[in-house]
């Protein structure tokens, strides 16, 4: 008969393989920080997901490379994941030694020894754009304007950077806007800079109203963005008509003879006049016509005036009777017709012949 013995020594150094390997494996657990870049002094947001619920998370950031951590920022810290192993959680973004280091944070299960790790970077960079006020308003086309952008840096200290700046969002006919400076150059004692903002337009082909661009300065990484308007003439031409006039049915409608309306613009350049006429016909060549003239500027931008041109009645015809006749006592004479006319032409005319006479004798 064979008795078999456990093994108890094979089977503890089997256990505790297995739960080294289970310590150290990963289940899932992740831990990402809210942005790839900060500034100094700003707050950097962790989110750590699959690790045991309800247990104690141990936090700290320390430098990726072989930098000394000898910041105040250093220190550890404890967050408790949620009933799903989820956490979010915050820290202050280093301002003494930390500037252009690559960093990393980890979280530690005290419980489970689940282990993740987000790096990212600490470097200054802008906080905000402010786009100041359009130096002309509003601007006439064919002319530039300025604007001063003012950038500021995000947090505190860092030291020294430089942002880019680009445009975008400028209507048709306004040219690519350009910087000066850009880049923006940022001492270690900067606070703030400004760059100069010039937006060239064409005439012709930019349109009156108000346009909202976007200016953005990188770093941080997708940038910071500010907004600003571009105003584009939106002041009305003054547009001054030929006074009312009347007319005889004969003379001329045109404008060369009726008179023309005139305009003047603030942003000078040419100003386009036309016209349109509403003809309401009466009796006897008589008409009223209503024309609306309309001033249109450079910028789109019109106004309208009207006039009123009376035509009178045709003249009217004259009719010249036959000479006198002597008939025989007795004697019917012979029907007899007159022509007429005013002498005009067109619809300006009366003519025609009149009815035959007629005589009766008694």
């Amino acid at each position: 008969m064979k008795t078999f013995l456990p093994k108890f020594g094979f089977l503890t150094i089997v256990f505790l393989i297995a739960n080294l390997f289970f310590a150290n494996v990963s289940f899932g657990q992740t831990l990402t920080s809210d942005q790839d870049d900060y500034a100094p002094g700003t707050t950097a947001t962790f989110t750590g997901s699959g690790f045991f619920p309800g247990e104690t998370v141990s936090m700290v950031v320390r430098h990726a490379d072989e930098t000394p951590d000898t910041g105040e920022d250093h220190s550890s810290w404890t967050v408790v994941a949620d009933e799903n192993g989820n956490f979010v959680t915050t820290w202050h973004v280093c301002e003494d030694d930390c500037l252009g280091s690559t960093l990393r944070a980890t979280a530690d299960g005290q419980t489970s020894g689940l282990h993740a790790e987000a790096v990212f970077t600490d470097a200054a960079q802008v906080g905000t754009v402010i786009v100041g006020a359009q130096s002309t308003t509003p601007v006439c086309p064919g002319s530039s304007v300025t604007y001063t952008v003012t950038l500021t840096r995000s947090g505190t200290g860092g030291g020294g950077f430089s942002a880019t700046l680009t445009i975008s969002g400028l209507p048709t006919g306004a040219g690519a806007g350009t910087f000066s400076p850009n880049p923006v150059v940022f001492g270690g004692s900067d606070t703030s800079k400004t760059s100069i903002l010039t937006v060239p337009t064409t005439a012709g082909t930019i349109l009156s109203g108000s346009t909202i661009f976007t200016v953005k300065a990188t770093p941080p990484a997708g940038g910071v963005t500010g907004t600003g308007t571009l105003l584009v003439d939106n002041v009305l031409p003054v547009i001054t008509c030929p006074a009312n006039i009347t007319i005889t049915c004969s003379a001329s409608t045109n404008p060369s003879n009726t008179g023309t309306a005139t305009a003047t613009d603030n942003c000078g350049g040419t100003i386009t006049v036309t016209s349109t006429d509403v003809d309401v016909a009466g009796c006897g060549g008589s008409h009223v016509i209503t024309r609306t003239w309309k001033a249109t500027d450079i910028a789109g931008n019109f106004s309208t005036c009207v006039q009123t041109i009376t035509v009178s009645p045709a003249t009217l015809p004259t009719m010249t009777a036959p000479a006198a006749t002597t008939v025989v006592c007795g004697s019917i004479p012979a029907p007899s017709s007159i022509s007429f006319s005013n002498g005009l032409s067109g619809g300006c005319l009366i003519s025609g012949t009149s009815n035959p006479s007629t005589f009766t004798t008694t």
